[in-house]
């Protein structure tokens, strides 16, 4: 035992050392100066991860980011260099590349995590997509709405239905002709949608139903191509991301007051109430992920830390039979399976 715990911790101090110099290389604006040097310290990355038993999660992510940055470096090698075309070169590639996926994999899978592990390995493992990010469109759409927390909400649940009705049923909505429209129509509708989460228990299905849909379409409508647009593809994507994102987790963090204090529920409404609160988890792919601001990627952990008593305090819509087959299939379980799904997958995008 105390043998395995030392070449346990020389493999930890291995990899935070090729981390650092990694990161020092970066700071002087140099990766690595070719691509044979690239596949060796790949190499030498591969020999300090595979007699690691395990690793936490923040080992885990340092292992993948280092992962990252080396693929990134033998593709913009292997871009440009002649020496790319050599056998022995490609089989070292492939080889190296196959043998870290496995072990980060093994790694992963090496102790049970739970869904807030897997949140916070997933907003820290992004950096990729991030880097795909326009900083200038993003900041731009992150300043837009953070600002519109500040706008009241309406008062009850009819006059939030009528409001959402006298939105949609706006002609200047559907054709928009100006940024100045856009933000004017994601202002009001963010009024409209944080007013019907405070009275998301008492609001007909139907009427939920019909909104969703008909936001849909409008929404699907602003992508017109060509010089018809009010916008370039590229602004309104930040900004739609943006609200995409917004809606999903005020939705679930919604969900998740209503259920800690104590909301009576049907069992129609609590089925919706048990999706949107997954929801987040499997619809907030790694693009959606990079552009969540810190304040959000936080709310997104606290929530996936509450999944547990959420999905308990659910369970009770949905008794089950006696028997073991239906023990497996307990709210928790469920849980668990939906973790494991995510961390396999998220594992298998990134490298």
């Amino acid at each position: 035992m105390k043998s395995k715990t030392i070449i346990f911790h020389a493999a930890v101090f291995a990899i935070l050392c090729l981390c650092s110099t990694i990161a020092s290389c970066q700071k002087k604006g140099i990766r690595v100066r070719n691509l044979q040097e690239t596949i060796a310290l790949s190499e030498r990355h591969y020999e300090t991860i595979k007699d690691m038993s395990t690793a936490s999660v923040d080992e885990l992510i340092g292992i993948i980011n280092v992962t990252e940055e080396l693929e990134d470096s033998i593709l913009s090698f292997t871009s440009r260099d002649t020496i790319a075309a050599n056998k022995e070169i490609q089989k070292r590639i492939i080889s190296v590349s196959d043998s870290l996926r496995f072990h980060i994999m093994r790694l992963a899978l090496s102790q049970s995590r739970s869904l807030a592990d897997v949140i916070y390995l997933k907003t820290n493992t992004i950096g990729r997509q991030r880097s795909c990010l326009d900083p200038k469109l993003h900041k731009q759409a992150e300043r837009f709405f953070g600002k519109l927390d500040n706008n009241s909400t309406f008062k009850d649940a009819a006059t939030t239905i009528k409001e959402y009705e006298k939105l949609l049923a706006n002609d200047d909505y559907w054709h928009i002709t100006s940024r100045e429209i856009f933000k004017d129509f994601l202002k009001r509708e963010d009024i409209c949608f944080r007013s019907m989460l405070q009275f998301l228990p008492t609001i007909p299905q139907e009427k939920l139903q019909r909104f969703t849909e008909e936001t849909a379409l409008i929404c699907n409508s602003f992508y017109t191509s060509g010089d018809k647009s009010f916008a370039p593809v590229e602004e309104i994507t930040a900004f739609m991301t943006m609200r995409y994102n917004r809606r999903i987790l005020q939705n679930a963090d919604a969900c998740r007051t209503h259920l800690m204090n104590g909301a009576k529920l049907n069992k129609t409404v609590a089925q919706n109430y048990r999706w949107m609160l997954l929801q987040p988890f499997f619809s907030i792919d790694e693009m959606s992920m990079a552009a969540l601001s810190s304040s959000q990627q936080q709310l997104l952990h606290d929530i996936a830390q509450d999944m547990p008593e959420l999905f308990a305090k659910l369970e009770k819509y949905f008794p089950k039979k006696q028997g073991a087959k239906d023990k497996e299939a307990s709210e928790a379980k469920i849980i668990d399976v939906i973790t494991l799904y995510i961390l396999k997958s998220h594992i298998k995008s990134i490298v």
